[in-house]
């Protein structure tokens, strides 16, 4: 998927950024296991994920995904894999597990 590099990701949520540690020679299969806290204001907002390569001239995108909020929501959090683009090509999927607790419990 992504070759002999150093990954991590940054989840973009209304304007503020969550960023997993590197995984140092993470390659094709790279694990973060990083938990967020993010709260929702409303479940039909997009959220952005970026997996970026940390390199020693800067980071650069090397996949994409665009979400909506209420796909993390669904039967109060999901286990799921998420396709990652770039430049229109599939280039990997990422698997993402969430936990819904809507505001009051």
């Amino acid at each position: 998927m992504f070759g002999k590099m150093d990954p991590f990701v940054v989840i973009t949520y209304l304007g503020r950024d969550y960023q997993t540690k590197v995984h140092e020679s993470g390659g094709k299969t790279p694990i973060w296991n990083h938990s967020f806290d993010i709260q929702l204001g409303s479940i039909k907002d997009d959220i952005q994920m970026k997996v970026k390569d940390d390199d020693m001239i800067g980071s650069k995108i090397i996949g994409e995904a665009n979400l909506k909020a209420s796909s993390l929501c669904i039967n109060n959090g999901v286990r799921d894999w998420f396709k990652i683009y770039w430049e229109g090509k599939e280039v990997g999927l990422i698997l993402l597990k969430s936990e819904y607790v809507p505001r009051g419990g």
